[in-house]
């Protein structure tokens, strides 16, 4: 995910979290309320852990020239897909 999405969705998750935390039509019940601002700052926090964990990770494909044909797993374990 390119940085400047995962902003606009970090964004829209807190400013979420935040109307449904102190909202006063809130579904939410109040004594909640630190759970969801807490939910929200881990997904913020995530988003951009597992970002940097995908970008660290070296994968190795080895493909068959040609359409249709199956290609070896990147992982061992992993079923062969089309390439």
């Amino acid at each position: 995910m390119p940085n400047d999405v995962k902003a606009y969705v970090s964004a829209a998750v807190a400013l979420v979290a935040i109307i449904l935390a102190y909202w006063s039509g809130s579904p939410v019940r109040p004594e909640f309320a630190k759970i969801v601002l807490a939910t929200a700052a881990f997904m913020i926090v995530a988003c951009g852990f597992f970002r940097r964990l995908a970008k660290k990770r070296k994968r190795r494909k080895i493909s068959v020239i040609g359409k249709g044909r199956l290609t070896r797993a990147v992982r061992p374990g992993d079923p062969p897909t089309l390439a």
